[in-house]
């Protein structure tokens, strides 16, 4: 009967995860509505405009996503920490509000950097291999800075400057950690693809949040314990 109720227990908690990942993930892509609207509209319309539609999408990467997935990172902080919370909603949105100007400058950051480095990649392409190769490394290293970002800025309570140097040094000091974390988020995103797309909206996002958070945060007690 203890058995028993054991399982009950955990399949509840699970459940509740899943619940959890699934409702702030609604969130997310609330938040993200125009940037999903420009990516269809580039994909599916019969003629789109990358002259509006690529600016466009660039203006609202920083507003929008970064501080979104932000607050999605810090929800999945409190699920993995088992902390309390007044309520998913009130939650996701408190959080959006209280680092949006730290997630702005971020995503201004990488955007600007991002954007560059892809240019400079399709102006160079095969003419130097050599270069394009350094082009792209560093274009890696730069989404890798961003996904160990995130956790880290929803663990500590810290100057923005502190965190971007503690990123800095967390990326460079411990790179089969920062790689796994890049090659696992990909490869959650292209299986939800493959598998059921509409996962990407649904709950892709969140559990790729969920998933950077615990490997962040198995990473620091392993630090810690040193």
């Amino acid at each position: 009967m203890k058995g028993k109720e054991t399982r009950y227990a955990k399949l509840y908690m699970v459940s509740d995860v899943l619940v959890s990942l699934f409702l702030v993930n609604i969130y997310w892509t609330i938040c993200n509505v125009p940037i999903i609207f420009l990516v269809l509209s580039f994909f599916f319309a019969k003629e789109p405009n990358p002259v509006i539609l690529f600016p466009l999408f660039i203006f609202f990467l920083p507003i929008l996503f970064f501080p979104s997935f932000q607050a999605l990172v810090c929800s999945m902080r409190d699920i993995v920490l088992n902390r309390p919370s007044t309520g998913s909603v009130k939650r996701f949105f408190f959080y959006v509000k209280e680092n949006y100007l730290e997630s702005v400058g971020m995503g201004i950051f990488i955007t600007v950097a991002g954007s560059f480095l892809i240019r400079l990649l399709m102006m160079t392409g095969l003419k130097n291999v050599l270069l394009s190769t350094i082009l792209f490394i560093i274009l890696l290293y730069v989404v890798m800075f961003a996904l160990q970002f995130f956790p880290l800025a929803a663990h500590f309570s810290m100057s923005f400057v502190w965190k971007l140097k503690q990123t800095w040094r967390l990326t460079f000091a411990k790179p089969i950690y920062a790689i796994s974390s890049l090659l696992l988020t990909v490869l959650l995103v292209w299986v939800s693809w493959k598998v059921f797309p509409p996962l990407l909206v649904l709950l892709t996002a969140s559990a790729a949040a969920y998933l950077l958070f615990f490997l962040f945060y198995f990473e620091y007690n392993q630090l810690k314990n040193k």
